[in-house]
């Protein structure tokens, strides 16, 4: 029995020849987190807080079924809503059912599952609102 080289060679680097990603993303150096049919944490928003923003775009080379939007609201804030988004060519996005509601400084989580998507980002919907400068960081995990 052989093993195909490109095959062995991914093996050996860490790399999933099936996903295109590490078998084991890091935390911190103590604490690894591995990471088994999915893609690491992405950031989509950083520091934004203006009504229909979509920054960035996590690309999760195959469809994936369960997403986890994890958003932080900076100290000030009072309201405002992050909404998941979805998209199977990067191209035409839906708004999902996954959404955060903030209300107040802190971290916020929401999470979709069974329902595919290969491009996600995080979007403000309903503008963050506040004193002092409001704002939201988004972050997308897929798997």
């Amino acid at each position: 029995m052989s093993i195909d080289p490109l095959y062995f060679s991914m093996l050996q680097a860490g790399v999933s020849p099936n996903l295109g990603v590490t078998s084991t993303q890091c935390v911190s150096p103590a604490t690894p987190l591995p990471v088994a049919n999915g893609v690491a944490p992405f950031t989509s928003l950083t520091a934004q807080t203006a009504l229909n923003t979509q920054d960035s775009t996590l690309d999760c080379l195959v469809a994936r079924a369960n997403h986890t939007l994890f958003v932080v609201a900076a100290t000030g804030v009072t309201g405002g809503v992050v909404t998941l988004m979805g998209s199977m060519d990067g191209v035409n996005w839906v708004a999902t059912s996954c959404t955060v509601t903030t209300s107040a400084a802190g971290a916020f989580a929401s999470s979709l599952a069974n329902t595919p998507y290969r491009y996600l980002a995080a979007k403000i919907t309903t503008v963050i609102s506040g004193g002092g400068a409001p704002s939201v960081m988004a972050t997308i995990g897929s798997c």
